[in-house]
């Protein structure tokens, strides 16, 4: 019971603080949208999927993505402090 108890710990701390924000408006016009993995090394199509989020957010209004910016974490990440992140500041041009 106990070897379960410490896996299932561990699990958590590696794969349990994934995080996606959605679109937020920020100012001006502009808005975010910013990823975190799940995992230190799971860090595989963040960036992807946070454009290909801004750009649905923009084609449902009629408009097209235009990026403005892009952060991204660097290593070395941490178990419980730092993890991947990618973070997409954006506008929708007509």
């Amino acid at each position: 019971m106990k070897k379960i108890f410490f896996l299932l710990s561990g699990i958590f701390l590696f794969y349990g603080c994934a995080a996606n924000t959605g679109v937020v408006p920020t100012e001006k016009g502009t808005f975010m949208v910013s990823r975190q993995a799940a995992g230190l090394f799971d860090s595989s199509g963040l960036k992807a999927e946070s454009i290909n989020e801004a750009s649905r957010f923009c084609e449902n209004s009629g408009r097209e993505l235009q990026v403005i910016s892009v952060r991204e974490s660097q290593p070395p990440y941490y178990i419980l402090a730092e993890h991947p992140k990618t973070e997409i500041e954006f506008m929708c041009a007509d």
